[in-house]
């Protein structure tokens, strides 16, 4: 069986959704400001669900950081 992520592992991950919430809000502007073609109102839809899964990407590791951290070590 594989081993348990480490903490420094959700911390990348958290650190995605983070990036993952930054470029969606980032295509969201630049698809209501007009700079992406005519369509901007899609990219402007699909830029907002990027950035609420980067935001469910953030509470997820989140809650698995806390999770491992409190995990204890070796117990033999």
């Amino acid at each position: 069986m594989a081993d348990a992520p480490t903490p420094a592992a959700w911390r990348i991950i958290m650190f995605a959704g983070l990036g993952d919430i930054v470029f969606g809000v980032g295509i969201a502007a630049a698809g209501l400001m007009g700079f992406l073609g005519e369509e901007g109102e899609i990219y402007a839809i699909v830029g907002g669900v990027m950035a609420v899964f980067g935001a469910g990407i953030i509470v997820w590791a989140r809650n698995n950081l806390s999770k491992a951290e409190s995990r204890r070590g070796d117990l033999n």
